[in-house]
């Protein structure tokens, strides 16, 4: 027994130098992060300490560094953007969002903190504050903010086809769609999923929408409407490429050469004759959804009455764009789908 003794008190001996030499080691660590934080690899001390003890130290480390450093200097970001992390990795997000942006207001290079206050909010449910999370992290750096989309890709595109209904209905917003921001909502989903059809289209769609909204306004740049027309348009040519016989899809990249751009007027009659044979023929099928046959039977009516109305403009100044009427007729806009 006296053996067994001994062994236990030189292990109760060396699990005390342990906790010494590790509190003295948390402590240097402190004084360095004092002094200068960008010395310390703190996601190795995350691994290091786990998320509970890396928080505490930074907690601890961050109000000595505010002793020596005003509050708008930058250094400061980094305790507040790895307190966030830490927050983050712990799903306490009401706790994570205010550090993620305490770190990008002192130093606005932290442009990844965007992304992190985007999925803490949208976690809170604060969906207005998610997408001005996106919106400012794809202005500061859309490269960054798409990179960081695509680390959890699946459950980001789930995300991002939520704001993006979310944003674009009225109901959410006192009667009025938020256009601009849906649209920004289909771009990143169409960085995300490049080859799906419906992200493109629904990106020309809140664009032409967008652009509509704002040739209502007085004082609307000309130039600005010009380049929502013209990114609308491109975003229903990718469409195209991806799904060329879709009877919505050729409705609608016609419409906007024939509304909106006035130009190649007889690519556009060819797309509404395409559109309205393709209708047609979808119609036919006997296994088409409930949703699908309304979008089809939408597109073939709609093909059928802009063609009309492009057959009649044409041959009223042959040779010249004209000026189409003042308010077309609702073309099927291929309007976003479950």
């Amino acid at each position: 027994w006296k053996a067994v003794a001994a062994q236990a008190e030189a292990e109760k001996e060396a699990a005390e130098r342990a906790k010494a030499s590790q509190e003295c080691a948390h402590a240097a660590l402190e004084r360095a992060m004092e002094w200068d934080p960008a010395a310390v690899d703190f996601a190795r001390l995350s691994q290091d300490l786990g998320m509970d003890g890396f928080e505490a130290l930074l907690v601890r480390a961050s109000k000595a560094y505010g002793r020596h450093h005003s509050e708008r200097d930058p250094g400061g970001a980094l305790f507040d953007w790895w307190l966030g992390y830490a927050h983050y990795a712990q799903q306490e997000h009401a706790e994570a969002e205010p550090a993620f942006t305490r770190a990008v207001t002192r130093n606005p290079g932290f442009v990844n903190s965007w992304y992190y206050i985007f999925r803490s909010a949208y976690a809170l449910q604060d969906y207005g504050r998610a997408v001005e999370a996106l919106r400012k992290g794809n202005a500061a750096h859309a490269p960054s903010l798409v990179q960081a989309l695509a680390g959890e890709r699946d459950l980001n595109v789930q995300i991002l086809t939520y704001l993006e209904g979310w944003s674009a209905n009225p109901q959410k917003h006192a009667g009025k769609s938020l256009l601009e921001d849906a649209a920004l909502m289909s771009e990143l989903l169409t960085q995300l999923a490049p080859d799906n059809a419906q992200y493109w289209n629904n990106l020309g769609l809140f664009l032409r929408d967008h652009g509509e909204e704002l040739s209502r306004k007085k004082g609307t740049d000309p130039e600005e409407l010009a380049q929502l027309w013209e990114r609308a348009y491109q975003a229903y040519q990718k469409t195209l490429e991806l799904a060329p016989d879709h009877p919505a899809y050729l409705n609608d990249t016609a419409v906007m050469l024939h509304y909106y751009l006035k130009r190649d007027f007889a690519r556009a009659k060819e797309m509404y004759q395409r559109s309205n044979e393709r209708a047609k023929e979808e119609l036919a099928r006997k296994d088409l959804s409930e949703g699908d046959r309304e979008w089809f039977q939408i597109a073939l009516r709609d093909s059928a009455d802009n063609l009309r109305k492009l057959e009649a403009l044409m041959k009223k100044a042959p040779g010249a764009p004209g000026e189409p009427p003042e308010r077309p007729s609702p073309p099927s806009d291929g309007e976003e789908r479950d």
